[in-house]
């Protein structure tokens, strides 16, 4: 949203610097590092000025929305790659750059990044609907977990937590078409329910579980719809 700055951009970190920084085009790979000011980049040569347009993300993506193979993405790569070299080249891989050992381009082309959608292919429209009605509630709920902490209990933020890691997953395995993901979700939805009902106290209780329960019953037909009507689409496609 913010543009360039003028002189600000020789000496601070100032949206355009960051965008580079976070940026995927080769030209910029590599640059603007400085936290707060740009002294450092300019005085070690890391330094790049925002001329292009900047597209973001990784340059090579994540095989899986699930979050817990997001965190080892990166180390299952250098293991891949480890494999394919020989010799003490299979250790070097570890401290080397990120291109050591590898055959092609460090990074997408500008090719490439011009026809890159984006968001991956993956699920329907109905289960991606589906997933982003979850993902907004899941995120006022993980920020309420987070302003209320001083007032749970280790066990009661422990199982927030769970129920929230829980959720990315089941979402995660539905954008990826993993054929867990929609039993799982709907049990979620039924833990979470009777989380709610619990944690509600005298004459709320009832009303928040006939809710809650009326809510994962009409959550879980929708979910089943959306992943009917992707499985009839995958179908289609498959016919023709």
């Amino acid at each position: 949203l913010i543009g360039r700055l003028g002189p600000l951009e020789r000496v601070l970190n100032t949206p355009s610097n960051h965008r580079v920084h976070h940026a995927v085009n080769p030209r910029y790979l590599d640059r603007n590092y400085g936290c707060m000011l740009m002294v450092w980049d300019r005085l070690f040569g890391t330094y790049a000025e925002e001329r292009e347009e900047v597209f973001f993300g990784v340059t090579h993506r994540l095989r899986s929305f699930n979050p817990l193979r997001a965190q080892v993405d990166g180390w299952l790569g250098l293991l891949e790659r480890a494999r394919s070299l020989r010799g003490l080249d299979r250790l070097r891989v570890l401290w080397r750059s990120p291109g050591f050992g590898s055959s092609g381009p460090p990074g997408p082309t500008d090719e490439e990044l011009v026809h890159r959608s984006p968001l991956p292919a993956g699920a329907s429209r109905a289960v991606r609907t589906y997933v982003v009605a979850q993902f907004v509630p899941l995120t006022g709920a993980t920020l309420l977990m987070l302003v209320r902490q001083g007032a749970w209990t280790v066990p009661e933020l422990l199982a927030a937590s769970a129920l929230a890691y829980a959720a990315l997953l089941t979402l995660g395995g539905l954008l990826d078409g993993s054929r867990w993901a929609v039993p799982a979700e709907i049990a979620r939805l039924a833990v979470t329910a009777v989380a709610a009902a619990a944690i509600a106290s005298g004459p709320l209780r009832l009303a928040t579980g006939a809710a809650s329960a009326a809510i994962v019953v009409a959550l879980a037909v929708w979910l089943l719809l959306a992943s009917a009507r992707e499985r009839g689409t995958v179908g289609a496609r498959a016919a023709v």
